[in-house]
């Protein structure tokens, strides 16, 4: 084994200086391990990490996979519900609707058109309806005759025998215009629906805003092929944001709503804000074993963007009175070093940073850090 050699002085003086230095030093270091327990309150909290969302943000997403034709909104645009943000590829639905449009012109020319099958059937209803009305007055004026004892039987039977036939040949024309009525209305209706099919089908190729909002996110580019999975863009709240917290497994189960949030933004390394718990998801995400957690801001930041990160502490408890040490002051074996050696200490409440000492300490007491 080498060994360094040790430094030459020039002069005893500097020796000194340099133990001195050397001693001042050694001073310090103890002195900073070397500190008496708080007294005051005590606060119990879980932490989370988070980042700023928009409230009621939503990923858009498409109805039919095709090509992107066009993208009308840029990344920080101010949208309405309804607005129009791009629209898909759609030629053959385009074609499929002016088809549904053009059937439904002619079924309703063939329904309602003067010109229609019914107008046709109608008008020879009423032609027949007029020698019907003819033919029963000449058959009831034959019948009085014939009662009166009047006429021949031949020349009252040919009577009836027209009657009978313009009756039952107008029964079969106002059957036949009935069912013909039905047939065309029927298919007047059909390519009605057939048109309202087409374009709702061709409305699935225009992207819209469900809200009013803003666009945070486009992940599509004009051209681009976009299926049914894929998100289009997310749309939020242009001035309204919420915290998305994640709490660990261990933790959720002492959260509750209403609960205050201690807030570090990174954007704000300065300062500290103030949330409430405002919601609570039920379902874990796996991906990380965690739970969601929302809070609201109290006095929400001047400037805020989606997606800002930061980190929260939720006050669970606070006891008052209490004593309190640094973590890294408690042994794993509950116990604290003293002047006068190893002492045994109660533990209350524990937070990030420090531990609440329910006995066996007072804050008259030095304890040291230990390097275990």
């Amino acid at each position: 084994m080498q060994f360094r050699k040790l430094r030459k002085f020039k002069s005893i003086d500097v020796f000194f200086q340099w133990l001195f230095i050397l001693l001042m030093f050694s001073a310090c270091q103890n002195e900073q391990q070397r500190i008496k327990p708080g007294f005051g309150s005590f606060t119990e909290s879980v932490y989370a990490s988070l980042n700023v969302q928009p409230v009621d943000n939503y990923q858009v997403f498409v109805n039919r996979p095709a090509l992107i034709d066009n993208i009308y909104v840029e990344e920080g645009d101010t949208v309405y519900k309804g607005h129009i943000l791009a629209t898909l590829a759609h030629d053959n639905e385009e074609r499929i609707m002016q088809s549904a449009r053009l059937q439904l012109e002619l079924a309703e020319k063939k329904f309602k058109g003067e010109a229609s099958a019914l107008s046709s059937i109608q008008a020879e209803i009423n032609s027949v309806k007029k020698e019907l009305e003819l033919d029963s007055m000449n058959y009831l004026r034959q019948q009085d005759l014939w009662d009166k004892g009047i006429g021949s039987k031949v020349e009252l039977e040919n009577k009836k025998l027209k009657y009978e036939l313009n009756f039952n040949r107008y029964s079969s024309l106002y059957q036949k215009y009935i069912e013909s009525r039905l047939e065309l209305e029927t298919n007047y209706q059909v390519s009605i629906n057939q048109l309202l099919s087409a374009e709702r089908n061709l409305s699935d190729y225009t992207i819209r805003a469900l809200m009013d909002g803003m666009v945070y996110t486009l992940s599509k580019k004009r051209g681009e092929f976009i299926s049914t999975q894929e998100p289009f863009a997310t749309i939020g709240k242009a001035n309204e944001f919420i915290l998305d917290m994640s709490v660990d497994e261990a933790d959720i189960p002492r959260i509750k709503e209403g609960q205050l949030a201690i807030i570090a933004l990174d954007a704000y390394p300065e300062e500290v804000f103030e949330a409430n718990v405002s919601k609570i998801f039920p379902s874990k995400d796996t991906r990380n074993q965690t739970f969601t957690v929302e809070a609201r801001f109290k006095k929400v930041p001047m400037t805020l963007y989606a997606g800002m990160s930061g980190e929260a502490n939720i006050v669970i408890n606070v006891m008052e009175n209490s004593v309190f040490i640094p973590r890294e002051y408690l042994t794993e074996r509950n116990t604290v070093y003293t002047d006068e050696g190893e002492v045994k200490v109660g533990t209350g409440l524990m937070n990030m940073e420090d531990v609440q000492i329910t006995s066996g300490l007072d804050t008259a007491t030095w304890i040291v850090k230990q390097d275990e």
